[in-house]
């Protein structure tokens, strides 16, 4: 579902980007959980999401803070499909997908460790 519409012959991540923030914070805890021997069934508050809720003690900023990473690499997204140049796709998605693996990868480990 999230690969296989198409746009003037470019392939339409649009799900994965607009999830994006969302999606990778539950796929990186979870895979960072498993790893690292915890049993992923049982409850737990390890999600970036969560601690900075904690941190920050209102969820109206974390929520906003998602919700702009959110918009700002859609409007990009938007931005990049309509011109329809598959190599600026293909750039965008790759910088999007080590954005965010590599920043909710590293925060998800250092939860995992207790560190953050």
């Amino acid at each position: 579902m999230l690969f296989v519409k198409k746009s003037n012959n470019i392939l339409n991540f649009s799900h994965l980007v607009f999830l994006g923030p969302v999606l990778f914070d539950i796929v990186i805890t979870t895979f960072v959980r498993l790893i690292s021997g915890k049993n992923i069934f049982k409850g737990h508050n390890n999600n970036l999401y969560q601690k900075l809720v904690s941190k920050l003690q209102s969820h109206y900023i974390v929520t906003i803070g998602y919700g702009l990473l959110q918009i700002i690499f859609s409007l990009i997204y938007i931005i990049v499909i309509n011109s329809n140049n598959y190599v600026n796709l293909e750039l965008f998605l790759m910088s999007y997908l080590i954005i965010f693996i590599s920043l909710f990868m590293h925060f998800a480990i250092k939860i995992q460790k207790n560190k953050f």
